[in-house]
């Protein structure tokens, strides 16, 4: 029977060194590969961040230049002028700046983007539902009449279109060289249109 030949402690040595330098150099390449890929990702976000800071949003349309148009307060709130529409009730709304939902509850709202006196004067209101309401502007007639009043005095504006349209679509916002009012209330059980009027100065 041969006997098994003794394994000297020197060469277990020699062996588990090399094993461990091994697998330090695995773990070492690991680590340099997982800094390279975390690296790229942070430097790909900052690029994103700094081409949004960097590149500004496109500037709306400008609309014809308002003349000084002094606001009126009332209970320190500023309103810009009032809108009556004798064919639906509507009388003396008033017409509070921005879009919003707080200038709905108190009358109707103007579109900042657009002009508050010459062009293109966009304003939006509530369907039903509120005091301020203007649900049936869909009933007007082309010819019927809206009256505009502000500290720059009175116009006079005729129905021209009345329509629906698309929730997404803000083409009749853009600025126009008559004088018109565009209006803005939402469809009764479809969220997805908005009934728009639009009516011009009359001549």
């Amino acid at each position: 029977m041969k006997r098994m030949r003794k394994v000297s402690p020197g060469l277990v040595c020699i062996v588990l060194g090399v094993v461990l330098l091994l697998a330090a150099g695995g773990l070492y390449a690991y680590n340099r590969y997982e800094d390279a890929h975390a690296g790229a990702e942070a430097q790909t976000v900052v690029a994103d961040l700094q081409q949004k800071v960097e590149t500004p949003e496109p500037e709306a349309e400008s609309g014809p230049l308002d003349p000084e148009l002094p606001v009126v307060e009332i209970d320190g709130n500023e309103y810009v002028g009032e809108i009556s529409i004798p064919a639906i009730g509507v009388k003396n709304y008033y017409l509070w700046e921005g879009e919003t939902t707080a200038s709905m509850k108190k009358g109707l709202g103007h579109f900042t983007s657009t002009s508050v006196w010459n062009g293109n004067v966009a304003v939006c209101g509530h369907n039903r539902g509120a005091k301020y309401v203007i649900g049936s502007i869909k009933d007007l007639d082309v010819g019927d009449k809206i009256t505009y009043t502000t500290s720059m005095g009175t116009r006079t504006y005729l129905v021209e279109t009345v329509t629906k349209i698309s929730s997404s679509d803000w083409s009749y916002l853009s600025s126009t060289t008559d004088n018109r009012m565009t209006l803005l209330t939402c469809v009764a059980g479809d969220s997805s249109q908005r009934w728009c009027v639009q009516a011009v100065q009359a001549s």
